[in-house]
């Protein structure tokens, strides 16, 4: 299927039944995720090379934090690109990327920027 984005004619992502039972698979581990959305992820000649997949996770207060993990197809990497959750942040890194991954914590928006449109807890 060809789409017209901007100045680019791009190629639509047939998705390979091994691609897809891969990303289930890692999408499964991650259960305490309510996944939601994806995107196939492209090169600057839209050229496909991955997939981005985001979701929630539920809070015992109104919130939800929301999780996006991105899929390589060329090394089927799995890399936990950010999370707002702060009960659930290295356990994600745990399931989905080797031992010595590096793990950093979210920072509220509220804390270091005065601006008015951040979300502030109560």
């Amino acid at each position: 299927m060809l789409m017209l984005v901007g100045l680019y004619i791009m190629h639509e992502k047939t998705l390979q039944q091994s691609d897809k039972q891969w990303i289930e698979h890692y999408l499964r581990k991650v259960d305490f995720v309510k996944w939601d959305r994806f995107l196939y992820l492209r090169d600057k000649e839209g050229k496909v090379w991955g997939l981005g997949a985001y979701g929630w996770i539920d809070r015992k207060d109104s919130y939800k934090d929301i999780c996006y993990i991105e899929f390589i197809f060329e090394t089927h990497e799995v890399v936990p690109v950010i999370t707002s959750s702060k009960k659930y942040s290295k356990k994600i890194v745990e399931i989905l990327s080797s031992k010595d991954s590096p793990h950093f914590d979210c920072q509220r928006i509220e804390n270091k920027f005065n601006i008015s449109n951040s979300i502030k807890l109560k």
